[in-house]
């Protein structure tokens, strides 16, 4: 769900049903009304370094009457009813052992002209709401992607016949994966990209949130390539935390097809992934997985036969430990670069840590500053800049393509959700940041952020410290210098 103060209304044309319910969205908090049909979703803050950008940034071929349409590709392991009329009623809260592959349009600004859609989506205050529509007549099913897969002679190949049994799906279910291939190849034709960005949801969430997250993503990045929904089967009810956390587990092996499938049927030269809360652990997980599977294969080879490239974790709601042991396995040598965005003020992340009794990934508590001492250098302070880091450590800390940033200095500086657990969306300073990662792949220090030393507790013998990048303090200064990165300035 989305933050506090982020409105959202089900069925432009028309409300009905009932409203109010407030909602537990991995510590987000959220207004629902529920309608007959569509969705009415606000479009995230305006990233920092977009504000003010030219049009030719967002889109080339404006509309000008019905607002600004965004293809979003479906990859979904919900169980699915294609009768139904409404989308929520389409897509269940229910497993689906095979892979439901497909595309819905997503139009942002809804009743707007496409060139006031494209002007209150670059401004920093924006004088009109920009709202986003999908409906389930829109929705276009390319079928299903196959039946599980396993490693024959170093190659996937499809399963025996007892998957099939075990799927469920019947005797000659369609089969959509050379459908759904092309659409994609087509998309990146359009486009004149290469690029395949997947947007790995939450906890608490329907299909149609998803969906217009992944478009919201897929506008402020420049509709560069294509983009896809992956989801899992959440719940989408507050109390059902525990069992979206273990449903995210289930559809392990659908991601790991999906990704293996883009990177040998489609013309996608990187594929990037950006997970949310519990859908880190989808993504860090199947990294793992995929890691082990091709453990007698060189660092290289695995990134040139699975092509993912940059991988953004927002507000990772997984354990640390289980997060380590995953990267000694070599999850972190599956991508070209990884970006963990934590903060010490999202407290749905500090709750899951009591839920759980164990320290969070996204959460990273009792950070206590120490003083810096390199060579000479020795300051009563934990932010250094890049001049005052010797090349050799600067190199240690970034040659291996993972960033952890503390996004608790920019969370600060912007107003909060309820829980603080959504920035990666609704803070300007974070969004840009990703961007800035995932676009453009910008290193800490292309991106204006600051390297930082801490300890993790206040034993002054202790050894645990850790070195990290965070956003500025002077986050005006901030603001003023990263929209002189903004492309084409």
């Amino acid at each position: 769900m989305y933050s506090a103060g982020v409105k959202r209304a089900y069925g432009l044309r028309g409300l009905a049903g009932r409203a109010g319910e407030l909602a537990w969205h991995g510590g987000c908090y959220a207004a629902v009304v529920l309608a007959l049909s569509g969705c009415g979703i606000e479009l995230m803050t305006t990233p920092a370094v977009l504000e003010g950008q030219g049009f030719e940034y967002l889109d080339q071929s404006v509309a000008d009457e019905a607002g600004v349409p965004v293809p979003v590709f479906v990859a979904h392991a919900r169980k699915e009813d294609p009768e139904a009329d409404r989308l929520e009623d389409r897509f269940k809260a229910e497993l689906s052992r095979s892979l439901h592959l497909g595309r819905l349009p997503v139009r942002i600004g809804e009743g707007m002209p496409g060139s006031e859609v494209l002007t209150h989506s670059l401004a920093k205050d924006r004088a009109r709401k920009v709202w986003m529509d999908a409906s389930a007549e829109g929705y276009e099913s390319f079928g299903l992607l196959g039946f599980g897969r396993v490693i024959r002679e170093g190659r996937y190949d499809e399963q025996s016949e007892l998957v099939r049994l075990f799927t469920g799906e019947g005797d000659s279910p369609e089969l959509g994966g050379e459908a759904f291939a092309a659409a994609i190849n087509e998309e990146l034709e359009r486009r004149g990209s290469s690029t395949v960005t997947i947007y790995v949801h939450g906890f608490n969430t329907r299909f149609i949130d998803n969906v217009c997250r992944s478009a919201e993503l897929s506008h402020y990045l420049g509709r560069d390539g294509a983009m896809i929904s992956f989801q899992w089967p959440s719940k989408a009810r507050a109390a059902s935390y525990f069992v979206d956390k273990a449903a995210s587990r289930n559809v392990l092996r659908h991601f790991r097809e999906l990704l293996i499938f883009l990177a040998e049927h489609t013309d996608a030269e990187e594929i990037d992934i950006i997970g949310h809360s519990a859908g880190t652990l989808v993504v860090v997980e199947t990294l793992r997985h995929l890691s082990l599977i091709h453990a007698n294969v060189s660092d290289d080879e695995v990134q040139k036969r699975l092509k993912i490239g940059e991988v953004v974790l927002a507000a990772p709601d997984i354990g640390r430990e289980e997060a380590i042991n995953a990267m000694m396995d070599g999850a972190g040598r599956v991508p070209s670069a990884v970006t963990i965005y934590f903060s010490q003020l999202d407290s749905a992340l500090s709750l899951s840590r009591f839920l759980y009794g164990e320290e969070r990934l996204g959460f990273a508590p009792r950070l206590v500053p120490v003083p810096i001492e390199i060579g000479d250098l020795n300051a009563s302070r934990m932010t250094v800049t890049r001049r005052d880091v010797p090349r050799s450590l600067y190199k240690e800390l970034t040659d291996g393509g993972l960033y952890v940033v503390d996004a608790t200095s920019a969370q600060r500086g912007f107003s909060l959700s309820f829980f603080a657990h959504d920035y990666f969306a609704y803070n300007p300073y974070v969004s840009s940041d990703m961007l800035l990662f995932l676009k453009h792949g910008n290193g800490p220090d292309e991106r204006l952020l600051e390297l930082r030393h801490a300890r993790r507790d206040r034993d002054e013998d202790s050894d645990e410290s850790s070195w990290y990048f965070s956003f500025p303090d002077d986050l005006d200064k901030y603001r003023e210098d990263v929209l002189k990165l903004a492309p084409g300035r």
